[in-house]
């Protein structure tokens, strides 16, 4: 947790395919001088995080937990939940199920098949162990999206 000096709220954020918390924590600053304070999870595998992402189902879980653990502060706050690239698709369902006063997108995708099958169209969609299908849990985020 990157915590700022007066803080405004919370970004709960979900960062890409390469790195951990280790690399992803030099943007750290970048938002606690605006004013938030930032969490960064390690995802299964990432890091110094234990264990293999053997579902969407757990990689989900996995990520309501850690954000029903951190905002429990932040009642009086705005929450913010922020993913990029690879975490877009987590940060959209994670909006899907919650009440984000914000949710930021950067560099999102509509669905792991279909960013396969505009880069890798030779591979069968059944190699994919997990379809993040971002489109859909759009359609369910309530509160306004960036």
């Amino acid at each position: 947790m990157f915590k700022s000096d007066t803080s405004k709220g919370l970004i709960f954020y979900l960062h890409g395919n390469g790195g951990s918390v280790r690399t992803w924590g030099e943007i750290s600053k970048t938002y606690t001088d605006l004013g938030y304070d930032l969490f960064i999870l390690d995802y299964r595998g990432y890091g110094m995080s234990a264990g293999d992402i053997n579902s969407e189902e757990t990689f989900f879980n996995d990520i309501q937990l850690a954000y029903d653990s951190i905002t429990t502060g932040y009642d009086n706050k705005q929450k913010i939940i922020l993913g990029y690239s690879i975490g877009t698709g987590s940060a959209s369902w994670l909006g899907s199920k919650n009440d984000p006063d914000l949710l930021i997108l950067q560099a999102p995708y509509y669905s792991l098949i279909d960013m396969k099958n505009k880069l890798f169209p030779f591979i069968p969609d059944f190699i994919l162990k997990h379809k993040f299908e971002t489109y859909k849990y759009l359609k369910e985020v309530k509160s306004p999206v960036v």
